[in-house]
């Protein structure tokens, strides 16, 4: 893969940042745990750290869900505005623990206002916390940091953490706005066109940083707003921008915009939903589910074994009974989550339930935990680019996030992401047009839709796989301009069957995975059984 990168050639010189942290390598005095403390666990210093030194070594205490290395407070005080920038490295030797670095602020009584957290899994080698930028909300707090093992962690559990940093920025201390408006096209097999929206700030603005999958890969003067990134053929990725200013400070992030570039022959995606058990359902079985209920591993190892797939749709109730952060944890991630870099996940009904599972939370927030930036904006829609196609994730749980008609936040994202592509795919969770109770819920998303001769429509909800004639909004065939429908409601939870008969050109239960190979002006599909057999198959043109 050739790499754009050109980040030694940046713009601007870099102002010194102010440091919030004077002793986080603990080499002080030839070693020091100087400015660190326990909270629910013992900080000692030890060898080998990144650089041979020392690192801080952080134990659980007993009886502690969570415990953490505290920072001494730095005198000075917040800005408001400022931006405050915190750095690390942690390791463990139970590797598949979550630790956390923290930055809050707190008030002169003593009151936590604001933080937020960088997360990484932590393994046994030395591995770097994703960057960390703060915005203080008010004038004279303190900003405080932390690095914190999230909960639930066992006896013994411990982790190490070095060359950590919390530094401020000089200038007015106010960081860029992010920049908006990012659009990824892929105007080629490997190459990727980036466009932004300029944004402004007190101090100038020096110049744009972008990411792909999180890692920097460029830098372009402050001047510019557009960016031509070259990549493989035949791969997902996320882009995002941020901006900074002439002293150095940084913007949050953009939004992440996926983009998928075609490959030979087209991009080839996979869809099913209705997915993974409760870690407590009877036929977990350790996450190997049974021959009827349970089969997420055998259906993601479907995906897992053709390396040529550069997107997974997941199509709603991805994580039964309630979705919790944690059922999510124990059971989708052990299964489908080991190729969570290329899913574009819908939400589910299930996902919204308050009871009924582990770790259950209302407003789905296990789902928008896990699957983060994944999961769209704060109304959990997202569209993306595979190839020549145009693809539009929907939260159809209507009820939820305010209706799914032409004045709802959902038809309004719809309508913004019709017309830019001739092919187009959308998917949600719950059918339409098959005589279920859920129709008139979505007769706007199909009317929208069929206008702007949109092409494929995903769903999950029923746990069976069906194939539908192409349908107008009234739901009666028309080859020639109607929408197919595809239900695969196959990725694992139980079996089911379809609930009558009404333009569908076939059915079948059991468990499996679509596949659907994407070509300029045509798709092909084909229905793949956990045994490996194509159980449906076929190919149309776009409109």
């Amino acid at each position: 893969m050739v790499l754009a990168f050109v980040l030694a050639a940046a713009v601007w010189t870099t102002p010194a940042w102010a440091s919030f942290l004077p002793n986080g390598d603990f080499e002080r005095h030839g070693g020091s745990l100087a400015g660190w403390s326990g909270d629910g666990a013992t900080v000692a210093l030890r060898a080998g750290g990144r650089g041979g030194g020392h690192a801080g070594r952080v134990s659980r205490r007993p009886h502690n869900p969570s415990f953490a290395a505290r920072a001494t407070l730095n005198p000075a005080t917040s800005v408001a505005g400022g931006t405050y920038r915190a750095h690390g490295f942690v390791r463990s030797g139970s590797p598949g623990r979550t630790v956390c670095l923290k930055v809050l602020e707190i008030t002169p009584a003593g009151s936590t206002i604001a933080s937020r957290s960088a997360c990484r899994r932590a393994t046994r080698r030395w591995r770097a916390f994703p960057e960390l930028d703060f915005r203080a909300e008010r004038t004279g707090d303190r900003i405080a940091l932390r690095a914190v093992q999230k909960a639930p962690s066992r006896a013994g559990d411990s982790f190490k953490i070095d060359d950590v940093s919390l530094t401020a920025p000089p200038g007015d201390g106010h960081a860029p706005a992010a920049p908006g408006g990012l659009t990824a096209v892929a105007t080629s097999n490997t190459t990727v066109s980036l466009d932004w929206n300029a944004v402004s700030d007190g101090d100038g603005v020096a110049g744009y940083t972008i990411y792909r999958r999180g890692v920097p890969i460029a830098v372009v003067g402050g001047s510019r707003t557009a960016y031509t990134a070259t990549t493989r053929a035949g791969t997902t990725a996320s882009y995002r921008v941020d901006a900074v200013d002439a002293s150095s400070s940084r913007s949050v992030r953009s939004r992440g915009v996926s983009v998928t570039t075609p490959a030979s022959g087209g991009v080839l995606i996979a869809a099913a939903g209705d997915i993974a058990c409760d870690p407590a359902d009877g036929g977990f079985n350790g996450g190997n589910g049974t021959a009827t209920a349970c089969a997420q591993k055998a259906t993601s190892d479907l995906i897992l074994a053709d390396s040529s797939i550069s997107a997974v749709l997941a199509l709603g109730d991805l994580q039964y009974g309630c979705g919790g952060y944690q059922a999510f944890q124990q059971s989708f991630d052990i299964s489908w989550g080991r190729f969570f870099d290329k899913i574009h996940p819908a939400v589910g009904n299930h996902e919204y339930q308050s009871t009924g599972g582990t770790d259950c939370a209302p407003h789905a927030a296990g789902y928008f935990g896990y699957f983060g930036a994944a999961a769209g904006n704060a109304q959990a829609d997202s569209a993306w680019n595979a190839g020549a196609w145009h693809m539009i994730a929907l939260n159809g749980e209507c009820g939820a996030v305010g209706g799914c008609d032409a004045s709802s936040p959902q038809g309004q994202f719809l309508r913004t992401h019709l017309g830019s592509r001739q092919c187009t795919l959308a998917y949600w969770h719950e059918p339409y047009a098959t005589g279920a109770s859920h129709d008139g819920d979505y007769r706007y998303f199909w009317q929208a839709l069929s206008a702007a001769g949109a092409d494929v429509v995903l769903n999950g909800h029923i746990h069976t796989y069906a194939r539908f004639a192409p349908q107008d909004p009234d739901g009666q065939v028309n080859a020639a301009d109607g929408i197919r429908e595809f239900i695969v409601g196959t990725g694992g939870k139980s079996q089911g069957a379809l609930p009558g008969s009404q333009n569908v050109e076939f059915t079948r239960s059991g468990f499996g995975v679509l596949e659907l190979r994407l070509h300029d002006t045509s798709y092909d599909w084909k229905f793949v059984g956990v045994d490996g057999s194509v159980i449906d198959s076929g190919s149309a043109p776009c409109h």
